[in-house]
């Protein structure tokens, strides 16, 4: 064994161990969940516009003369998880044409009920959703002939409304979309009135019993993102 420069130093030992290399720095402490512009929020307010083609009862002829329908809407849900949602919503509708050398048409319809959602995706720029309304609906339809006698045939009653609906986020608080559906009486009542007499459940020449619905929907967004 040689010793060089003392006693500290010696030829053919053992180099001491390195000490281990540092941990790397973190540079985040915990990744986001999702884009905050992309969050779900849990309060929702949804105006929408309305085109309803109406659907006739069998053997309203005058019915089938009914053009498009064209309303307005809103809904409010409360959405406590990103896949569910449920509120309340009114919609309305009416329309109008003339059947020439017969007389004119006059329709409306009233809807008021809850709502429920279940959305297909937690996050991203697409918010589709499948959704269902049960309440009240009444369905209007008033024929008047050319010397101004007046028949109004309606049907009301529990209703529902099942459909669909994608949404795109446009911001933080607002996103655009379309929906589908189509709206229909449960266990309607029917009624028809000429000349100030009326009487329930009688046949009709001109009543609706629900409708196709097509919808532009605006929603505004409120509360924390979930």
């Amino acid at each position: 064994m040689v010793l060089l420069g003392g006693p500290s130093l010696v030829l053919g030992a053992p180099a001491p161990p390195r000490a281990p290399p540092p941990p790397p720095l973190e540079t985040e402490t915990a990744a986001l969940a999702r884009a905050p512009e992309r969050a779900r929020r849990p309060v929702e307010v949804v105006p929408e516009a309305n085109l309803l083609l109406p659907s006739c009862e069998d053997g309203a002829a005058h019915c089938d003369a009914l053009g498009p329908s064209y309303g307005l809407g809103v809904s409010a849900l409360y959405r406590p998880s990103p896949y569910f949602g449920f509120g309340g919503t009114a919609t309305y509708a009416r329309t109008g044409s003339a059947l020439a050398g017969v007389g004119s048409l006059r329709a409306e319809a009233v809807g008021l009920g809850v709502v429920m959602r279940v959305y297909l995706l937690e996050r991203g720029a697409l918010d589709p959703y499948l959704e269902l309304a049960l309440g009240y609906g009444s369905f209007q339809t008033a024929f008047v002939e050319p010397d101004g006698a007046r028949a109004r045939d309606s049907a009301f009653g529990p209703s529902a409304r099942a459909g669909g609906g994608l949404d795109y986020v446009t911001s933080e608080s607002w996103r655009i979309g379309f929906a589908a559906g189509f709206s229909s009486l449960v266990l309607g009542r029917r009624e028809q009135c000429r000349a100030g007499f009326c009487e329930l459940g009688t046949a009709t020449s001109a009543a609706m019993t629900g409708a196709l619905v097509a919808s532009l929907r605006v929603t505004l967004l409120l509360g924390d993102p979930l």
